[in-house]
């Protein structure tokens, strides 16, 4: 009996934090291997904006550098992208505790995995985001290429 690989994935998000709620603008999806790297840009038309009187909501705005209604995909739309390019038996790790459970609603296979980097921001093979995030460490596909160096040099 022959075993298929081991397939695993990494999984990151970016997006506004207004009290309880996290309301998601960016997931990225890295293949293990690196052979496949998926990036989402997630709008969130469907609810109303928050005020951005409050000094909280501008720094994350400043620091994500996406808009509200920026993205071409809602956030239901993004998750099954991602369910279309996952099988069954593939593990996906998560290194944000509260990304991990947020996604696990929506994605079962989610595992956490505590990951501790210094968000150099040098492992990605873009040199240069689509998007200027705001202080450079808030870029979900630069955090999948961060996490999977990590995770292969045991940082």
């Amino acid at each position: 009996m022959t075993t298929s690989p081991l397939t695993y994935w990494y999984l990151e998000l970016e997006g506004y934090n207004f009290g309880n709620d996290l309301f998601v603008k960016e997931i990225a999806l890295l293949k293990g291997d690196r052979s496949q790297c998926y990036h989402y840009y997630v709008n969130q038309h469907a609810v109303a904006q928050p005020l951005n009187d409050d000094e909280g909501i501008r720094n994350q705005k400043t620091e994500l550098g996406l808009s509200w209604s920026f993205g071409e995909h809602t956030f239901h739309e993004a998750i099954a992208l991602i369910k279309s390019k996952i099988n069954d038996g593939d593990l996906i790790f998560v290194s944000d505790p509260q990304s991990s459970l947020y996604l696990k609603q929506y994605l079962p296979k989610i595992t956490y995995q505590p990951c501790e980097y210094g968000f150099e921001m040098k492992n990605c093979p873009s040199e240069d985001c689509d998007i200027k995030h705001g202080n450079g460490t808030k870029c979900a596909r630069r955090k999948v290429h961060e996490i999977r160096y990590a995770d292969f040099h045991e940082l």
